[in-house]
């Protein structure tokens, strides 16, 4: 069999499971929290409010299921990227599986700020500015993992995309040159009569 089915086979089944319990902490956190928070309880001895241990447990756990799926996911990630580059460059390419490999981070980062964000609005004090640094931070990570993806892609792919143009350039010329003779040909007809 081939490698990325080798791959999907081993690791599909894990990835989809930890990316769906870090999807389901944080549905189950937006649930839990407020009914916490509006019992006003805090733990003894400390005197932190169960919302906020809980929300920052949630977290830790969103981190962990998040740092599974992505341990999962890039086996599967690079065997797509190196099938990718040999479809189309013929051979594999260390830029474009990196390049692939920054796609996806760029995707996860961006879905977990996203995810992340409310969670963090009920902490007490900065809850409303921590959740929006939360946000502005993902999607600034994400966006520039997207510039290295474009970057890889780009340089991986540079050599058949001036090939593509080089091959447009001279059916365009070609074009040209039958309209060319085409107009010609009525000229002279135009001529002889």
């Amino acid at each position: 069999m081939g490698e990325l089915a080798d791959q999907i086979r081993k690791h599909a089944v894990p990835t989809l499971v930890n990316g769906l319990g870090a999807v389901l902490t944080v549905a189950l956190a937006q649930l839990l929290v407020p009914m916490l928070s509006s019992l006003g309880s805090a733990i003894p001895g400390i005197g932190v409010p169960v919302n906020t241990m809980v929300t920052v447990g949630v977290i830790l756990l969103f981190f962990y299921f998040l740092y599974q799926t992505i341990r999962h996911l890039a086996p599967i990630v690079n065997a797509a990227s190196d099938l990718l580059s040999e479809l189309v460059l013929g051979e594999r390419d260390e830029n474009v599986r990196t390049a692939t490999y920054n796609l996806v981070l760029a995707i996860v980062a961006i879905l977990a700020a996203v995810l992340l964000s409310p969670l963090v609005v009920p902490l007490p004090g900065l809850g409303a500015v921590l959740s929006v640094i939360v946000l502005v931070a993902g999607l600034g990570v994400g966006a520039l993992f997207l510039v290295k993806a474009a970057k890889g892609y780009y340089s991986a792919f540079k050599e058949k995309m001036e090939e593509l143009s080089e091959r447009l350039a001279e059916w365009a010329e070609e074009l040209e040159e039958r309209a060319k003779r085409a107009k010609e040909e009525k000229e002279e007809k135009e001529a002889e009569e």
